[in-house]
């Protein structure tokens, strides 16, 4: 039921971001969009994820940053893109409860900054790939220290 709930509101969530007018401001849409997609993004941070979700959603986590710092001016070339972060974001979120639990209180902090306009530019730590075959599971490690 939970699950059923949270994917519909996604959905609806990924109409919003089509449907809202290039260069409308959207403080709502993009601080709802902070707190999702800043939960999967670190989760992704934190474990082994298929393809290039990780860094997809990074990116998406930082062109929200960028519409909020312009304003919460709606880009809509983001629209799709941003739509599929927030399904991602969820079911990384429904495979890793409690993992994401513990990246609410920020995903939260950053979803108010971004709705009162006081995010900062360098909110976003940049995305560092560690080198060699471990890679993903040295990112793991590194994640769950931090």
């Amino acid at each position: 039921m939970r699950r059923a709930r949270m994917d519909s509101d996604v959905v609806q969530l990924g109409l919003f971001c089509m449907l809202a007018d290039h260069g409308a401001e959207e403080p709502e849409l993009l601080a709802s969009l902070a707190y999702l997609i800043g939960m999967g993004a670190e989760i992704a941070r934190a474990i082994p994820v298929a393809g290039q979700n990780r860094p997809g959603l990074h990116q998406a986590l930082i062109a929200v940053v960028d519409m909020t710092m312009d304003g919460h001016r709606w880009d809509s070339s983001w629209a799709a893109q941003l739509g599929t972060a927030a399904e991602i974001s969820i079911d990384l979120f429904c495979s890793y409860n409690q993992l994401g639990r513990h990246f609410e209180p920020g995903a939260r902090q950053l979803s108010q900054e971004v709705k009162a306009g006081t995010v900062k530019a360098d909110a976003i730590a940049p995305l560092n790939f560690p080198s060699g075959k471990d890679s993903t599971k040295t990112a793991a490690v590194t994640a769950e220290i931090s």
